[in-house]
């Protein structure tokens, strides 16, 4: 007879995904997700991080493949930077 252990799931983490822009010139728009609990207050991450993406492609991009979500599903805390010059969505989140 085999025994396995089973350990309660882990809570559920919720994802918050903010826009924003630093100031600069250029100034430096960003995406940023974060695990957060039911309640809607942070949880504190495991790691930070920092996704850059090609030519072709805007911070908009992770959104899209689901890469922030999964990454602050996964407790991370992601950020996603627009290089300048390379998008122009900035207007909408």
């Amino acid at each position: 007879m085999d025994l396995v252990a089973i350990s309660p799931p882990p809570p559920a983490i919720n994802v918050s995904v903010h826009t924003g822009q630093l100031p600069g010139d250029p100034p430096l728009f960003f995406r940023q997700a974060l695990p957060v609990n039911g309640a809607g207050r942070q949880i504190l991450p495991r790691l930070q991080v920092v996704l850059l993406h090609g030519q072709a492609f805007s911070s908009k991009t992770w959104v899209e493949l689901d890469t922030l979500a999964l990454l602050a599903t996964n407790g991370y805390q992601a950020l996603a930077v627009d290089l300048p010059g390379t998008s122009s969505d900035h207007i909408q989140a």
